[in-house]
């Protein structure tokens, strides 16, 4: 339990931030894997 708690919880700040940039500007294009199409790269 100890290795699975180490994986989802190894993160760094620079990942935190990372990541915190890239879903706010998901969110600020308005881009949202769920609503892709075929051509935006959607897989169906």
């Amino acid at each position: 339990m100890d290795e699975a708690r180490w994986y989802f919880t190894r993160e760094s700040e620079e990942d935190r931030l990372w990541y915190q940039t890239f879903f706010s500007m998901c969110r600020k294009f308005g881009v949202s894997w769920p609503k892709t199409t075929p051509a935006q790269g959607g897989v169906y």
